[in-house]
């Protein structure tokens, strides 16, 4: 079971990003004379690191989806407890900079969804 905060989340769910991302930050910059001069530091205690959780085979209630919202909609939301199914932590917030920080599909379209309707999801975090 993956758990953010007290919220369980299907195990399921797919890291997509862990890969993506190094710890090391760099910009470029040439030189008058066209020299290329690279600078490079570590970003600390892994600060920044996006976390993308995607559904393929495990899907989500409603009630779960309106969860996710309230918190992502909620200002005083403070960093959340990312626990996944191997038994790592992250403290994370949402993505909110780079929105939609919540995307859900139904799994059945339906005019009035009730709460245990299903859902494919994706949920965009960032390591603090």
């Amino acid at each position: 079971m993956i758990k953010l905060d007290d919220l369980e989340l299907p195990y399921e769910l797919l890291w997509i990003d862990e890969f993506s991302w190094t710890g090391v930050s760099a910009s470029a910059q040439y030189s008058l004379q066209g020299m290329m001069h690279v600078q490079k530091s570590k970003v600390s205690s892994g600060q920044g690191r996006p976390i993308t959780l995607n559904s393929v085979d495990a899907w989500i209630t409603r009630a779960d989806i309106e969860t996710l919202y309230a918190k992502a909609a909620d200002v005083e939301t403070e960093n959340m407890v990312l626990t996944l199914h191997d038994g790592r932590t992250f403290n994370v917030i949402f993505r909110q900079w780079e929105p939609p920080v919540i995307e859900a599909t139904p799994i059945k379209k339906m005019a009035n969804p009730e709460t245990d309707e299903e859902y494919i999801v994706s949920i965009k975090l960032v390591t603090v």
